[in-house]
């Protein structure tokens, strides 16, 4: 089931929209790997997830324009119990400039707080064992594109990038967890997953 609504005018783009979805049978990831460190799934049972999300973009005028986007959402089994990696919202505020040739954009994305299951001493699934705190990263983009040819191709455009402008490291996610480790009692030997570090980027891009 969900419900929205979208508004638009020369210099405002709004939309929302309420949703609540059921899904049988659906399947988990589960938090210890097999042998050969593939990820293993099982299934976990009814799910339901609900929420709320906005979006809207003004023209502040000179080229530049201001994007926003915020989810506000629930994701459980029947048990109540979070799905393992679910974020409890996200948002994302971003500025960009269009004039002539030239595209540039910064975005700062949000992702709330999740959890991830783990395993008590007998290799059961613990729902929520671990919780993953909030992540924010911002990255950055500049394209330029020019129509003159160059050679065979007639035109095309050059974007530069950069991820996770700040270096930010967080822990994403938890896998293969010892039996009994949670946020509250870690143990040396869990296996973490990272966000990746900063990352830069140029792409050359030609029209033939």
């Amino acid at each position: 089931m969900q419900f929205g609504t979208v508004w638009k005018s020369d210099k405002y783009t709004f939309d929302a929209d309420i949703y609540h979805t059921k899904l049988d049978g659906a399947y988990a990831l589960s938090p210890t790997l097999d042998a050969n460190g593939n990820a293993v799934y099982y299934l976990g049972g009814t799910q339901y997830s609900k929420g709320i999300e906005v979006e809207g973009n003004v023209v502040l005028g000179g080229g530049f324009s201001l994007y926003a986007n915020a989810t506000y959402s629930s994701a459980k089994d029947d048990q109540g119990n979070w799905i393992s990696g679910a974020p409890s919202d996200t948002e994302v505020l971003g500025l960009t400039y269009l004039q002539g040739p030239w595209n540039v954009g910064a975005f700062a994305q949000r992702v709330g707080k999740a959890y991830n299951d783990g395993t008590d001493l007998s290799g059961n699934i613990v729902h929520q064992a671990f919780t993953i705190d909030p992540i924010t990263m911002v990255n950055l983009f500049a394209t330029y594109k020019f129509d003159k040819s160059i050679g065979f191709a007639k035109g095309g455009s050059l974007q530069f990038g950069v991820n996770n402008l700040f270096n930010q490291e967080k822990i994403s996610g938890i896998a293969n967890a010892t039996n009994g480790s949670t946020s509250a009692n870690p143990n040396q030997n869990d296996q973490l997953f990272l966000t990746s570090g900063r990352f830069v980027s140029t792409t050359l891009t030609l029209n033939f």
